[in-house]
């Protein structure tokens, strides 16, 4: 009997050491970073700019990689441009400083949108082309021209609904763009909205919320960059991020829990926003813009991506290489950037309150740790109990041998 269960025992052993080891070289897999080589193929002949990439983590949206490309270090040699990424991720891809080109696959002539690194070896070939019109499913021209939020006179207006929501929006806010009282902080718990449009606050305090917005006019304007962004007026920005971007943002930051129904998209989505509102009139522009926001809602709801209002068109004719995605994630870090600057510099002492009611609290946070390491830890536990026993066989040997 005792043969029999020291030879359980010693199997048992194994098999824990081998799931160890399994569990080990499969994190040290997931983790490696793997070569990867983009060849680029300029099919113009003549393009003498500078192409950046910027590699996203699908999952958060979160900046992993850029590189800056140029014909010095690829198209124009034939060796390609060598560097390496985690093979940990799945990245959602954006192009940036394509004047007058566009980037394909080479292969199969389509838009590069995502890309998946495997542990040996990527080779990626891209082509660069001359810019066409773009055509929607319909076979119908759209322009490609990128609109200002208000000077609109280039945009094709193909969803009369949509600009009816938008006009009837402009009509509501636009006296905020010359109103000192959306500009300025008058008052201890007063706040500014425009301000956090700004890159500092009137305080000298840097506005991270300006750094979240300007990446996403970056991520989900076509040709956007920060530059761009910040060249326009603090109004411009507003209506950039709170009629498009925003909507956007947080489709890639969890479609499902953003998105889930009414009270969710309220909450995690318009909260903020509504919260910064504040000056003259403003209970006429939280009721424009919760009318406007609730019909985005709707368009979400049906089509999975949201509306441009400036351009008059959907996400997916405004920006086609990056792709919502339904899987869970935690907050980007730009967005709690976001969240903490309203608190720190925004909130009235009851908002901020109220905001660490709504926190989950240490407990939360140490439920997430438990559930992450769930393999680790039950490991752990069969390996004491094992050693247990091992124990206890042990002193009963010895008080049978006494």
């Amino acid at each position: 009997m005792k043969h029999l269960l020291k030879r359980f025992v010693g199997m048992v052993l194994c098999v824990m050491a081998l799931v160890s080891l399994t569990t080990t070289v499969a994190f040290a897999t997931e983790i490696k970073d793997a070569p990867v080589n983009i060849h680029i193929t300029d099919e113009t002949g003549s393009f003498n700019g500078t192409l950046k990439v910027d590699f996203y983590n699908a999952k958060n949206s979160e900046l992993v990689k850029s590189l800056e490309l140029t014909k010095a270090n690829s198209w124009g040699n034939d060796e390609g441009h060598k560097f390496e990424l985690s093979t940990a991720y799945t990245y959602s891809l954006m192009f940036s400083g394509l004047d007058g080109v566009e980037i394909i696959d080479t292969m199969n002539r389509t838009a590069i949108s995502t890309f998946q690194p495997q542990p040996l070896t990527n080779d990626l070939y891209w082509s660069l082309i001359a810019k066409k019109e773009a055509v929607d499913t319909n076979g119908n021209v759209t322009q490609q021209s990128d609109a200002t939020a208000l000077d609109r006179e280039n945009v094709t207006v193909k969803d009369e609904e949509a600009e009816a929501v938008y006009e009837k929006f402009l009509e509501e806010v636009s006296f905020i763009a010359d109103d000192e009282t959306w500009y300025n902080k008058t008052g201890t718990n007063y706040h500014a909205m425009l301000e956090q449009y700004n890159e500092t606050l009137s305080n000298g305090k840097p506005a991270l919320n300006s750094k979240t917005y300007s990446s996403w006019f970056e991520k989900y304007v076509q040709d956007g960059t920060a530059e761009k962004f910040f060249e326009l007026s603090k109004f411009e920005r507003f209506l950039w991020t709170e009629t498009y971007t925003r909507f956007a943002a947080k489709i890639h930051e969890d479609l499902n829990m953003n998105y889930a129904d009414e009270a969710s998209f309220r909450r995690n989505v318009m909260k903020v926003p509504i919260q910064l509102m504040n000056g003259n009139n403003k209970e006429a522009v939280i009721a424009a813009y919760e009318e406007l926001a609730m019909w985005q809602y709707g368009y979400i709801k049906e089509h999975g991506y949201p509306f441009c209002f400036i351009s008059n068109r959907s996400y997916m004719e405004e920006v086609q290489t990056v792709n919502p995605t339904t899987e869970p994630s935690d907050t980007t870090p730009s967005e709690k950037d976001e969240v903490q600057d309203v608190i720190d510099n925004e909130l009235t002492e009851e908002e901020k309150a109220e905001v660490q009611k709504e926190d989950k609290g240490v407990w939360g946070d140490t439920l997430d740790i438990l559930a992450n390491n769930a393999l680790t830890i039950l490991i752990i536990v069969v390996l004491l109990v094992v050693v247990g026993i091992v124990y206890y066989i042990k002193s009963r040997k010895n008080v049978d041998d006494n």
